[in-house]
């Protein structure tokens, strides 16, 4: 277990320390946007993919957002209750044998799992159970927002693995309580 907990941290300075470098457009403000503009983001497109019941499929996705994305990791990070990368590497920065780069603010909350990430993957997975799984290349986007987590210093990349794999099987839950598809879309 040490082992992987080395490789966590590892993986994190490497692409953490790709911090204030010409991937900050790129790799930084998606984080903010990536979620911030999400919802609206997805109304847009269900709007322009048309189909039946939208506004019904926009509250399940909501909803779906809440229990994978909200609730899941909530309860998580308080029994975890993992620090973030810059409370974990604390006294090597303090000592300056450790550059952790933050952007936007100093993550000081529980770290484990990444709620960004179960929030953008439990949308990713409830459209692609409401369209039929035509939407795979939404994991791709959700995918980026989980990198711009680790590359603005707020998560570790387990953080993010576990809120990828949190918000598509809280997705998954959600989904399954309002109902089946057929009763779900009609």
């Amino acid at each position: 277990m040490g082992y992987l907990i080395e490789l966590d941290k590892k993986i994190f300075l490497l692409i953490n320390g790709l911090g204030h470098s010409g991937w900050d457009y790129l790799l930084a403000w998606p984080t903010l946007f990536g979620t911030f503009l999400l919802y609206p983001f997805v109304l847009i497109f269900m709007f322009i993919w048309g189909g039946r019941n939208i506004l019904k499929k926009f509250v399940l996705v909501l909803f779906a957002g809440l229990v994978g994305g909200l609730f899941f990791p909530s309860i998580l990070k308080e029994i975890i209750s993992r620090p973030r990368p810059f409370n974990a590497f604390y006294d090597e920065i303090a000592q300056g044998t450790v550059v952790v780069n933050t952007f936007f603010q100093v993550y000081t909350s529980n770290s484990f799992p990444s709620g960004h990430s179960a929030l953008v993957f439990s949308v990713a997975a409830s459209l692609n159970y409401l369209y039929g799984n035509k939407l795979w290349i939404l994991y791709l986007f959700a995918g980026l927002v989980g990198l711009t987590r680790i590359y603005v210093g707020a998560h570790f990349p387990s953080d993010v693995i576990a809120g990828a794999l949190v918000g598509i099987i809280g997705a998954k839950i959600a989904l399954r309580f309002a109902g089946s598809k057929a009763e779900l879309l009609h």
